[in-house]
């Protein structure tokens, strides 16, 4: 919503990155590496933290069925989060809420593309300005990653378990928790998910687009 697409487009590279890994996650269901509820700029709001040389927060609703809505992103750079990000949150909440009476699911998503909203391509990382094969790269890694996180959430397993059976370090396996995509390899992650005993299987095809 607003300009929030363009605030996290204009943010350093490994926050654009786990932005879209914690977006990903959020899309299919799952919560975010590191948030919190927020109800004071609306009911069913939360706000992804990320970290970095400066710290971002990304307010969110996901709680209606045809959207994930982004409503804010902004520089986080006091220990209490301004009441302006606050109250722009709300606007753009109540905002939602109000193109959300429109009736039909195809009328309502073209009341919100009218009411200054950017629908997703379907990649959140060719969203945040990456080129098609880092998006692509990047969303072949978040997969793996949340297909690590799964297992090790199934096996119950503490870091140091996790660590020793997937043959890596326990602060790599807490980069993996925290949702630090930058930090980790289409081999390094292939390389975990076969210690962990999963397959890892892609499908090759001719892209859609006319090569010139």
């Amino acid at each position: 919503m607003g300009d929030s697409l363009q605030r996290l487009r204009a943010a350093p590279q490994d926050i654009r990155a786990e932005a879209g890994y914690q977006l990903e996650l959020v899309q299919a269901g799952e919560t975010p590496s590191d948030f919190r509820p927020m109800p004071a700029v609306g009911s069913g709001v939360m706000e992804i933290w990320l970290h970095g040389a400066t710290e971002y927060r990304v307010f969110y609703v996901a709680r209606f069925e045809e959207a994930v809505y982004v409503l804010h992103c902004f520089v986080k750079k006091t220990r209490a989060t301004r009441e302006a990000e606050i109250e722009l949150g709300r606007r753009r909440y109540r905002s939602a809420l109000e193109m959300r009476k429109t009736k039909g699911r195809r009328q309502r998503m073209k009341s919100i593309q009218r009411g200054g909203m950017t629908k997703s391509s379907g990649n959140v990382f060719t969203d945040l300005g990456f080129s098609d094969a880092e998006a692509r790269n990047l969303r072949m890694r978040s997969q793996m990653m949340t297909a690590l996180r799964e297992f090790i959430e199934k096996e119950r397993l503490t870091q140091a378990q996790a660590a020793k059976r997937l043959k890596v370090t326990q602060p790599r396996i807490s980069d993996l928790t925290r949702g630090k995509i930058t930090r980790f390899s289409l081999d390094t992650l292939v390389n975990m998910l076969t210690d962990a005993g999963l397959d890892v299987d892609f499908q090759i095809k001719a892209s859609r687009r006319r090569v010139a």
